[in-house]
């Protein structure tokens, strides 16, 4: 089972995703953010459950995995590690989670809950704005290259043929 305990501002500070905002902010954003550790092999959250939260990786990997058939083995979709962020769609968009992500080692990550970024847009705008730009950025760059990787597949499965 996972522990979790408050964050402090230094690691706020720590994290590159937060890397630029001024102290004041990192010490607003620590007080919506809270530190969880989970054990290797134990899953963050399973595909098809409710979003609740986004997920800064501090220490550790993580696996996505997006099962496929039905019982058949899920497949490694990518493979996660510090400094990145997962679970981001859960605060811009609602719905249920579109894969699996599973703590490869002991993991360590700093979770914000849809309800607490809520809170914050509402309290403090600005910082609001500058973190959904940073998430859109994230999320455009993983566009992106999925985007790239879509092609090359077609163009491979074209000269197959």
């Amino acid at each position: 089972m996972s522990e979790i305990r408050s964050i402090s501002k230094e690691e706020v500070a720590n994290i590159p995703f937060f890397h630029g905002l001024s102290d004041y902010d990192i010490a607003i954003t620590a007080e919506y953010l809270q530190l969880v550790e989970f054990k290797a092999l134990e899953y963050v959250f399973k595909e098809g459950e409710h979003y609740g939260s986004a997920f800064f990786l501090i220490k550790g990997a993580v696996q996505i995995l997006k099962q496929m058939e039905k019982n058949a083995k899920p497949k490694v979709l990518a493979e996660i590690r510090v400094p990145q962020m997962f679970g981001e769609l859960a605060l811009i968009s609602k719905g249920t989670r579109s894969a699996s992500v599973l703590a490869l080692e002991p993991l360590t990550v700093a979770e914000i809950s849809c309800d607490n970024f809520e809170k914050l847009i509402l309290q403090h705008p600005e910082l609001g704005v500058n973190i959904i730009r940073r998430i859109a950025n994230i999320i455009s760059n993983r566009l992106k290259i999925s985007n790239a990787n879509y092609v090359h597949i077609c163009s491979e499965m074209e000269s197959s043929l």
